[in-house]
């Protein structure tokens, strides 16, 4: 198996976002980065965490009241707590949960009948 170079010294956008949303999973690049970009846009941290809570909070609602049992979580390369699944999972399951996730929000669809 070969060694994977993450490129730590370089900014990575979901690194950037990690550590914006408090996260641990970055590097000094990333956090110079960051400190750059919330310079001209000193509230993103906090929006970023209200956008998170909204994911989690219509998630959560998704599949404790309409019952949606399938999610797709689209993300930029690293899970960001919450993720969809824990907070659509806050629900009592039922039947046939189904959660993908890939690389670049949240879809969320019916379970089939």
């Amino acid at each position: 198996m070969s060694a994977v170079d993450l490129k730590s010294d370089v900014p990575h956008s979901a690194r950037i976002y990690d550590y914006l949303l408090g996260g641990k999973d970055n590097f000094q690049a990333d956090r110079e980065a960051a400190a750059g970009i919330a310079k001209g846009s000193p509230n993103l941290p906090t929006s970023m965490r209200a956008n998170r809570n909204y994911m989690a909070r219509v998630a959560h609602y998704l599949a404790a009241e309409c019952g949606f049992r399938q999610f797709l979580d689209v993300g930029t390369g690293l899970p960001t707590a919450p993720t969809c699944t824990r907070s659509s999972r806050g629900s009592p399951p039922s039947r046939g949960w189904s959660t993908s996730t890939t690389t670049r929000s949240c879809w969320c669809t019916p379970a089939p009948c």
